[in-house]
């Protein structure tokens, strides 16, 4: 978005700067190059803040990839400790299945022993218990000859049943001992194993993990490489911009200069001899404190005199002459037409047919639109005089008026323009 609206503004100001290169710039007033003036610094405003925006994420950019790539380190230390402890863990499983292989050598030769012990103990107890020459040690002992018979026969009774008992107890603790070392080795493998699935699970989550950050690095210097591109074109529009106010500064000083000198080389100064000589000033120079002395008690141009001086050298016309078509169109400010349409020159609505008045926003616009018609008129259509400049600002004889007021108005604006102080333009004309 923020790229378009820099395009947006490119394609703008390219179109202005071709506007300011044509053949017609010359025809341009001071107003107009003023407002285009600020139209570019506007378009500066803009660009100023979409660069400090550019500047802004491409600030943020780069922090979070400062930051993606330190995560990224991090991972890398994680899945390579995991490696190293699954590699561990790993090595823990081989050995406990070594061991194990060593326990079941040892675990099938006890159960041999056993099976041998048990084979003893069976063919004992069948001795001693068979079903038919069941044995009675008791019986045994009564049949003694001797008492010392009956001591030799005791002790070999047992000594038999001492055998016979250590043979059933160590059977008994091979046995136990057997099924302690299985659960032992089977529990301890089983736990390398929970451990290297559990280490396995997590290097995998790690993997996935190094995955999304590589590719969030990816996003991000593309995201990059796109915000710098968009800054180059929003610092590119306003070098264009900047260059562009810089020319048309100049331009409006140079036209300054241009209007001045017109209006140095425009003015004839005629001796009081010269019978229009009264309606021109003194020496040609305009005298403001007069001029501005008119616009102390004038209905709506009451303290706009200076508006009149303005706006009049912007369109190289004399404000005189300006301010006196003014004053006799308006009543001296007083008429509806500049108090209800803002219109001091009396100009009519083309879309009506001339039978209607043109209505302005302000009285400034007014007296620029009267100003532009006026400078097409003098230096365009060659009435320079007010005799002239009547017969196609009042034509006597005119459709719109009936009863015959613009013949008035030639020796009405001669009128004003002497109480204005004198024409100061175009005085032999008159």
């Amino acid at each position: 978005m923020q790229f378009k609206r820099a395009l947006s503004c490119l394609i703008a100001i390219m179109l202005i700067f071709h506007i300011l290169a044509s053949p017609h710039v010359t025809a341009r007033t001071l107003h107009e190059m003023q407002k285009e003036k600020e139209l570019l610094e506007q378009k500066k405003s803009v660009l100023t803040d979409d660069i400090e925006q550019k500047d802004a994420e491409l600030e943020s950019n780069t922090s979070t990839i400062a930051t993606t790539v330190e995560q990224l380190q991090k991972l890398d230390i994680q899945v390579t400790n995991t490696h190293y402890t699954i590699h561990q863990i790993e090595f823990a499983i081989a050995q406990t299945t070594e061991e194990i292989d060593g326990l079941q050598s040892a675990i099938l030769t006890l159960e041999n022993i056993i099976k041998e012990r048990d084979i003893i103990v069976r063919e004992r107890l069948q001795a001693l218990q068979a079903k038919d020459s069941s044995v009675d040690f008791f019986d045994v002992l009564l049949r003694s000859k001797s008492f010392s018979d009956f001591i030799g026969r005791f002790s070999s009774v047992k000594i038999l049943l001492e055998a016979d008992r250590k043979i059933m107890t160590q059977q008994a603790s091979d046995i136990e001992q057997l099924e302690e070392q299985k659960l032992l080795v089977s529990q301890k493998l089983t736990t390398q194993e929970v451990n290297k699935e559990e280490l396995q699970d997590l290097l995998a989550s790690l993997d996935v993990q190094k995955n999304e950050k590589n590719r969030l690095v990816i996003q991000l210097a593309i995201e990059q490489k796109k915000l710098a591109s968009e800054k180059t074109v929003l610092e590119s529009a306003y070098d264009q911009t900047e260059e562009m106010t810089q020319e048309l500064q100049q331009a409006m000083v140079d036209l300054q200069k241009r209007q001045t000198v017109f209006q140095q080389q425009s003015i004839t100064y005629l001796p009081s001899s010269d019978p229009v000589a009264a309606t021109c000033s003194e020496g040609g120079q305009l005298d403001e404190q007069l001029f501005l002395a008119q616009f102390t008690s004038a209905g709506a141009f009451t303290g706009k005199g200076q508006s009149f001086i303005t706006i009049a050298r912007e369109f190289q016309i004399d404000p005189v002459l300006m301010a006196s078509i003014a004053f006799l169109e308006t009543g001296s400010g007083t008429s509806n037409a500049v108090v209800g349409y803002n219109n001091p020159g009396g100009l009519m609505n083309p879309a009506t047919n001339w039978s209607t008045l043109l209505k302005f926003d302000s009285i400034e616009d007014g007296l620029r639109s009267m100003a532009k018609t006026m400078n097409r008129l003098i230096h365009k259509g060659g009435l320079t005089s007010i005799s002239d400049l009547g017969s196609a600002y009042a034509p006597i004889g005119a459709e719109n008026d009936p009863r015959g007021l613009n013949q008035h108005w030639v020796p009405g604006v001669t009128k004003f323009s002497m109480e204005f102080g004198g024409l100061t333009q175009n005085c032999r004309a008159q």
